[in-house]
């Protein structure tokens, strides 16, 4: 059964829903805009409560990003929209800095070697 939630914006800025829920029956901390808070059944209701993420960084024309290629180089490009681009993004393969995109190559390396 699927839930539909409105969940005000003010709420949630830099997150988006995973359209996941978490059973929540007893007291106990949550995450919430990257605070970790103390709560109780008085301050938050039981029962189900929907998961958050940060929201994904999508360039828009004219951006420049980072992908990691085929043999593990870290390049830049200009978003132009293009299939190849939209591809990178779909597959998470598009980071705003050179930093997270080589941070990224290093922990696919690593599952990779892990691998064997």
């Amino acid at each position: 059964m699927k839930h539909e939630i409105e969940i005000p914006d003010e709420l949630i800025e830099g997150y988006e829903p995973t359209g996941e829920y978490r059973e929540v029956k007893k007291d106990g901390w949550f995450l919430i805009m990257g605070v970790t808070k103390q709560w109780n059944s008085n301050a938050m209701s039981q029962g189900k409560h929907i998961i958050l993420r940060p929201k994904r960084w999508k360039p828009k024309e004219g951006d420049h990003y980072y992908f990691i290629t085929l043999d593990g180089f870290v390049k830049s490009k200009r978003w132009d929209g293009e299939l190849f681009e939209i591809d990178c993004y779909n597959f998470h393969n598009c980071f705003k800095t050179k930093e997270q995109a080589e941070k990224a190559r290093d922990k696919i390396a690593e599952v990779l070697r892990g691998m064997v």
